[in-house]
Protein backbone atom coordinates (compact mmCIF):
# COMPACT_ATOMS: atom_id res chain seq x y z
CA UNK A 1 0.00 0.00 0.00
CA UNK A 2 2.67 2.16 0.42
CA UNK A 3 4.69 1.87 -2.82
CA UNK A 4 1.42 2.34 -4.87
CA UNK A 5 0.76 5.82 -2.46
CA UNK A 6 4.79 6.65 -3.22
CA UNK A 7 4.38 5.96 -6.91
CA UNK A 8 1.08 8.25 -6.97
CA UNK A 9 2.95 11.31 -5.22
CA UNK A 10 5.71 10.51 -7.25
CA UNK A 11 3.66 10.74 -10.46
CA UNK A 12 1.90 13.92 -9.57
CA UNK A 13 5.01 15.50 -9.02
CA UNK A 14 6.55 14.29 -12.31
CA UNK A 15 3.59 15.81 -14.23
CA UNK A 16 3.18 18.94 -12.52
CA UNK A 17 6.62 19.87 -14.18
CA UNK A 18 4.75 20.75 -17.14
CA UNK A 19 1.58 22.13 -15.85
CA UNK A 20 0.66 24.92 -13.76
CA UNK A 21 -2.89 26.57 -13.76
CA UNK A 22 -3.25 30.14 -11.98
CA UNK A 23 -7.05 31.80 -11.53
CA UNK A 24 -7.64 33.61 -14.84
CA UNK A 25 -10.50 35.53 -15.98
CA UNK A 26 -13.72 32.89 -16.35
CA UNK A 27 -11.90 29.61 -14.46
CA UNK A 28 -13.57 28.09 -12.14
CA UNK A 29 -12.41 25.97 -9.36
CA UNK A 30 -14.22 23.75 -6.85
CA UNK A 31 -12.77 22.35 -3.56
CA UNK A 32 -13.36 20.40 -0.84
CA UNK A 33 -12.15 20.54 2.68
CA UNK A 34 -12.17 19.28 5.82
CA UNK A 35 -10.96 20.89 9.14
CA UNK A 36 -11.64 21.38 12.65
CA UNK A 37 -15.22 22.61 13.54
CA UNK A 38 -15.79 26.21 15.19
CA UNK A 39 -16.54 26.22 18.46
CA UNK A 40 -19.42 28.46 18.56
CA UNK A 41 -20.83 28.11 21.74
CA UNK A 42 -17.50 27.45 24.03
CA UNK A 43 -18.75 23.95 25.87
CA UNK A 44 -18.84 20.67 23.50
CA UNK A 45 -18.51 16.74 24.39
CA UNK A 46 -17.25 15.66 21.15
CA UNK A 47 -18.31 16.21 17.78
CA UNK A 48 -17.48 16.20 13.78
CA UNK A 49 -15.01 18.08 12.22
CA UNK A 50 -16.44 20.36 9.48
CA UNK A 51 -16.57 19.46 5.81
CA UNK A 52 -17.30 22.63 3.21
CA UNK A 53 -17.47 22.78 -0.41
CA UNK A 54 -16.51 26.47 -2.03
CA UNK A 55 -17.06 27.50 -5.50
CA UNK A 56 -14.66 30.55 -6.29
CA UNK A 57 -15.02 31.88 -10.21
CA UNK A 58 -12.49 34.00 -11.85
CA UNK A 59 -14.96 37.39 -12.58
CA UNK A 60 -12.29 39.90 -13.40
CA UNK A 61 -8.61 40.62 -14.11
CA UNK A 62 -7.68 43.27 -11.52
CA UNK A 63 -3.81 44.68 -11.32
CA UNK A 64 -1.73 41.09 -11.05
CA UNK A 65 -4.45 38.89 -10.08
CA UNK A 66 -8.07 38.27 -10.49
CA UNK A 67 -10.84 39.14 -8.48
CA UNK A 68 -12.93 36.10 -7.70
CA UNK A 69 -16.96 35.37 -6.79
CA UNK A 70 -18.32 32.75 -5.28
CA UNK A 71 -20.05 30.92 -2.51
CA UNK A 72 -19.39 27.88 0.16
CA UNK A 73 -21.08 25.32 2.07
CA UNK A 74 -20.20 23.94 5.18
CA UNK A 75 -21.54 21.73 7.99
CA UNK A 76 -20.85 20.26 11.11
CA UNK A 77 -22.08 18.85 14.29
CA UNK A 78 -21.16 19.04 18.18
CA UNK A 79 -22.95 17.05 21.18
CA UNK A 80 -22.95 18.08 24.74
CA UNK A 81 -23.52 15.24 27.63
CA UNK A 82 -24.23 16.51 30.78
CA UNK A 83 -25.82 15.67 34.18
CA UNK A 84 -27.77 17.63 36.60
CA UNK A 85 -29.75 17.67 39.80
CA UNK A 86 -33.66 18.40 40.22
CA UNK A 87 -35.87 18.03 43.36
CA UNK A 88 -33.01 15.38 44.74
CA UNK A 89 -32.59 13.54 41.61
CA UNK A 90 -30.29 13.30 38.75
CA UNK A 91 -30.44 13.45 35.52
CA UNK A 92 -27.94 12.63 32.37
CA UNK A 93 -28.98 14.46 29.08
CA UNK A 94 -27.23 15.21 26.00
CA UNK A 95 -27.91 18.02 23.25
CA UNK A 96 -27.25 18.16 19.89
CA UNK A 97 -26.33 20.69 17.34
CA UNK A 98 -25.59 20.45 13.64
CA UNK A 99 -24.41 23.91 12.11
CA UNK A 100 -24.98 24.66 8.21
CA UNK A 101 -23.62 27.35 6.94
CA UNK A 102 -23.95 28.75 3.22
CA UNK A 103 -22.08 32.08 2.05
CA UNK A 104 -21.05 34.17 -0.59
CA UNK A 105 -17.36 34.90 -1.28
CA UNK A 106 -15.63 37.43 -3.01
CA UNK A 107 -12.16 37.40 -3.08
CA UNK A 108 -8.91 38.13 -4.94
CA UNK A 109 -6.52 35.45 -6.52
CA UNK A 110 -2.68 36.06 -7.29
CA UNK A 111 -0.73 33.16 -9.27
CA UNK A 112 3.20 33.33 -8.24
CA UNK A 113 4.03 32.14 -11.79
CA UNK A 114 6.16 35.10 -13.13
CA UNK A 115 7.15 36.65 -9.07
CA UNK A 116 9.27 33.45 -8.03
CA UNK A 117 8.26 31.01 -11.20
CA UNK A 118 5.55 29.41 -9.67
CA UNK A 119 3.09 29.02 -12.07
CA UNK A 120 0.99 25.86 -9.88
CA UNK A 121 0.95 27.85 -6.68
CA UNK A 122 -1.36 30.60 -6.16
CA UNK A 123 -2.81 32.73 -2.64
CA UNK A 124 -6.07 34.32 -2.20
CA UNK A 125 -7.49 36.38 0.26
CA UNK A 126 -11.24 37.27 0.32
CA UNK A 127 -14.62 38.23 2.94
CA UNK A 128 -17.87 36.81 2.43
CA UNK A 129 -21.35 36.87 4.06
CA UNK A 130 -24.29 34.68 4.84
CA UNK A 131 -26.40 32.60 6.80
CA UNK A 132 -25.22 29.87 9.50
CA UNK A 133 -28.61 27.70 10.12
CA UNK A 134 -28.37 25.61 13.94
CA UNK A 135 -30.44 22.36 14.48
CA UNK A 136 -30.99 21.56 17.87
CA UNK A 137 -32.12 18.27 19.45
CA UNK A 138 -31.87 17.27 23.18
CA UNK A 139 -32.33 13.77 24.66
CA UNK A 140 -32.78 13.08 28.82
CA UNK A 141 -35.58 12.72 30.97
CA UNK A 142 -35.34 16.70 32.54
CA UNK A 143 -36.14 18.97 30.32
CA UNK A 144 -33.23 20.96 29.75
CA UNK A 145 -33.38 24.62 28.44
CA UNK A 146 -30.43 26.23 26.62
CA UNK A 147 -29.74 29.18 25.15
CA UNK A 148 -28.10 28.25 22.52
CA UNK A 149 -30.66 26.30 20.33
CA UNK A 150 -31.47 26.16 16.99
CA UNK A 151 -31.77 29.31 14.96
CA UNK A 152 -30.39 31.15 11.89
CA UNK A 153 -27.83 33.81 12.45
CA UNK A 154 -26.23 36.46 9.91
CA UNK A 155 -22.63 34.99 9.34
CA UNK A 156 -19.60 37.47 8.36
CA UNK A 157 -16.30 35.93 7.21
CA UNK A 158 -13.26 36.41 6.21
CA UNK A 159 -10.52 34.00 4.46
CA UNK A 160 -6.94 33.77 3.35
CA UNK A 161 -5.27 30.43 1.55
CA UNK A 162 -2.84 28.95 -0.97
CA UNK A 163 -3.49 26.37 -3.36
CA UNK A 164 -0.88 24.40 -5.45
CA UNK A 165 -1.64 22.61 -8.22
CA UNK A 166 -0.09 19.08 -9.29
CA UNK A 167 -1.89 18.95 -12.84
CA UNK A 168 -4.09 21.36 -15.08
CA UNK A 169 -6.94 19.64 -13.23
CA UNK A 170 -5.97 18.87 -9.41
CA UNK A 171 -4.36 20.44 -6.43
CA UNK A 172 -4.41 20.85 -2.68
CA UNK A 173 -5.08 23.77 -0.60
CA UNK A 174 -5.15 25.20 2.67
CA UNK A 175 -7.37 27.94 3.84
CA UNK A 176 -7.59 29.99 7.12
CA UNK A 177 -9.98 32.38 8.61
CA UNK A 178 -13.69 32.90 10.65
CA UNK A 179 -15.80 30.71 8.66
CA UNK A 180 -17.02 27.12 9.46
CA UNK A 181 -13.21 26.30 10.32
CA UNK A 182 -10.95 28.40 11.07
CA UNK A 183 -8.22 26.06 9.76
CA UNK A 184 -9.21 24.05 5.85
CA UNK A 185 -6.94 21.42 3.71
CA UNK A 186 -8.29 20.12 0.75
CA UNK A 187 -8.53 19.38 -2.69
CA UNK A 188 -9.15 22.32 -5.41
CA UNK A 189 -10.04 21.05 -9.05
CA UNK A 190 -9.93 23.04 -11.94
CA UNK A 191 -13.37 22.74 -13.73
Amino acid sequence: MKNKLLLFVLTLFIINVNYGQGMEKGTNFLSLGVGPSANYYSYHSGGTPAIRFAYDHGFKKAGPGVISLGGAIGFFTKYYKGYTTYQFQGYYYTQHWTYVSATFRAGYYYNFGKLIKAPELNAYAGIGTGVLQRFYSYDGSHQYSSAYEGGTDIQFNFYFGANYFFTKKFGLYTEFGYDISYATVGMTFNL
